[in-house]
């Protein structure tokens, strides 16, 4: 069964839901209220920037907050092992040193000698193969002439004794009588009969023995010879050139540690200038860096002590200049960002425990880009009253006008209705009707929204 509301009992309900509010201009403002810290507009960072010395042990530090002259020592650290090391080093250069001329006198002869060595090894190679092809070819056949003719010459001795043993033999049977003297010469020409077949009998043994062993073993010895002084050839011609390289890498080796090592040394007795940091100029020291807008000491305090050993190559310590004044910085949030863009925002910041002095300050610069913890970091001038300018680091709280509007239309948040036109608000008629208006949106503050355009002073809009 449906139910249908009468007229007068769907305006009570309207009434009981939606709310009047009449359009009257006033201020539009938005403010924003954040912490800001006090920090100098000029400080110098105290760092140890050292080329290769990393062991910084700390024998002296001013105290944190320490007014300090120009040169004034403010850390002191122990110099006894960067010397030991350089003192090292300078030995170890020297000693190098002697190394590199042996090794250079080294090379330059054994460029010389290796000349010397692979011309004797060719000269050698190129004998050995000549002998051995001379005889093979030449001398072999000789040999073997040689030995034929000496075993001729063996049988034409032997041939002739024994015919001129023959002859007198003849001669002396002729005679029925043979003298004395005749018969010393045949048993002279006997023994040379004898010699001469004993020396061909030695002859052809010799013929034997040089066709079967000493020939061959001549042609064996040369042909060894050849080879091996080939082999050794082939080894100069790789080995000479590879020693001289190897030699002239040794040298080279040397003499880049050298290089690298005079460097180190330079770089380390540069470092010798940190073992004492001396304050730049006339201020205040003070413990941990200033980055990003924030004094961010972070754990290094724990290293800045007597027998501590503090990073290096990032800054440690601060000093601030004694007619240094403070500006200050904040780290804000997105939308407190984006309301401030593009502006120079001024208000007022006030110190804790001094609530009665109100500081007048301006913004100065805001980051576009948010660092990684997404803040923008701001930069707020500040007018100290004479003797309120604060200590570095302390914080404040900044109120800041982003903008004003003394004569605006604004409406509650909630009567504004987005559509397909745009945003919308319900206006109430004479006769008591109602009618969506398309209107212009400007800025919001809070539950405000001023409106640009759409609505004039004291129409009325209806809110849920």
């Amino acid at each position: 069964m449906k139910r249908f509301l009468t007229p007068l009992a769907a305006f009570a309900i309207g009434s009981a839901i939606a709310a009047e509010v009449t359009i009257e201009p006033s201020e539009f403002t938005i403010r924003h209220t954040f912490t800001a810290h006090a920090l100098p507009a000029q400080s110098e960072a105290i760092t140890i920037n050292p080329q290769s010395w990393t062991t910084f042990e700390i024998t002296r530090i001013a105290d944190h907050g320490t007014a300090v002259k120009k040169g004034e020592v403010l850390i002191a650290f122990d110099s006894e092992p960067l010397d030991q090391r350089i003192e090292d080093f300078e030995r170890a250069i020297a000693q190098r040193e002697h190394s590199i001329a042996r090794t250079r006198l080294e090379l330059t002869n054994l460029k010389e000698t290796s000349k010397e060595r692979l011309e004797a090894s060719r000269r050698a190679a190129a004998e050995a193969a000549d002998d051995y092809e001379h005889y093979t070819t030449v001398r072999h056949a000789m040999d073997l002439e040689s030995s034929e003719q000496s075993i001729k010459s063996a049988e034409q001795r032997l041939q002739s004794a024994s015919e001129e043993l023959r002859q007198l033999r003849r001669m002396y049977e002729a005679d029925d009588l043979v003298e004395e003297t005749e018969e010393i010469i045949l048993t002279r020409q006997k023994s040379a009969v004898e010699a001469a077949e004993l020396n061909l009998r030695h002859e052809r043994i010799s013929q034997a023995r040089r066709l079967e062993s000493t020939l061959p073993r001549h042609i064996t010895k040369l042909l060894e010879t050849k080879d091996e002084t080939a082999r050794k050839l082939a080894t100069d011609e790789q080995e000479i050139p590879r020693a001289i390289a190897m030699k002239e890498a040794e040298l080279a080796g040397l003499e880049v540690t050298q290089s690298r090592e005079t460097e180190t040394l330079a770089k380390l007795k540069a470092d010798r200038v940190f073992m004492e940091i001396t304050a730049p100029v006339d201020g205040v020291f003070y413990y941990g860096p200033i980055e990003d807008g924030a004094w961010t000491p972070g754990e290094l305090p724990k290293s800045l002590v007597v027998g501590g050993r503090p990073p290096v190559k990032r800054p440690l310590a601060t000093i601030i200049p004694a007619n240094a004044s403070m500006r200050l910085h904040a780290q804000l949030d997105e939308a407190t960002a984006r309301s401030l863009a593009g502006t120079k925002a001024g208000g007022i910041a006030t110190l804790a425990g001094r609530e009665d002095l109100a500081i007048p300050v301006a913004l100065e610069s805001l980051a576009g880009m948010p660092n990684p913890a997404k803040r923008h970091h701001a930069v707020l001038s500040a007018e100290w009253a004479d003797g309120a300018q604060p200590a570095p680091g302390a914080a404040v709280e900044v109120n800041v006008i982003a903008y004003s509007h003394d004569e605006a239309i604004s409406v509650p948040k909630s009567a504004l209705t987005l559509g397909g036109e745009g945003w919308s608000v319900e206006v109430k008629l004479a006769d008591g009707k109602t009618e969506r208006r398309t209107v212009s949106r400007g800025r919001v503050n809070g539950d405000k929204v001023e409106i640009l355009s759409g609505l004039e002073s004291g129409q009325v809009i209806l809110t849920p």
